[in-house]
């Protein structure tokens, strides 16, 4: 897998994302690893390497003005579709379990039924669809998810 492909990977991305999904995307996943909030020993790895990669996809998006190939297939369109919730499931987890608009919630309970949802649907793109690019990332979501639900 090339870099371009692990990193859009890593943020849940198609290749012609915009610079808003790769913020979002990015406020997510530092919620999810940031070594301050997280209890996953590799947290510190992990925010390196989204780091890394969110400054490369941003390099990327605006030096590059040209369409990247859309991925084919319905089954994989499934799965990116599948992945994508879920992803999308973290996103309001956390920004709701971090703030409304006023401030800190801290709404626990909001926060680990949000969770295990997303975890339900990424468990479904590893049990239901042969391997693909996205088992690897949502196997990690999941490792991610448990700390969390501990």
């Amino acid at each position: 897998m090339d870099l371009f492909t692990q990193y859009i990977t890593v943020f849940g991305l198609k290749p012609q994302f915009t610079l808003d999904e790769l913020s979002n995307a990015y406020r997510t996943l530092a919620m999810l690893y940031h070594p301050d909030i997280s209890s996953d020993a590799d947290a510190l790895q992990k925010m390196q390497l989204i780091n890394t990669a969110y400054d490369y996809l941003k390099q990327y998006a605006v030096s590059s003005n040209k369409e990247s190939e859309a991925v084919s297939g319905t089954a994989q369109d499934s799965v990116y579709t599948m992945y994508k919730k879920a992803f999308s499931i973290l996103q309001q987890a956390f920004y709701k379990y971090y703030t409304d608009g006023t401030g800190f919630t801290g709404n626990k309970n909001y926060l680990e039924n949000q969770l295990k949802e997303a975890k339900s649907l990424f468990s479904k793109i590893i049990k239901e669809y042969p391997y693909n690019e996205w088992v690897d990332d949502a196997i990690d979501k999941i490792n991610s998810i448990n700390k969390w639900l501990k």
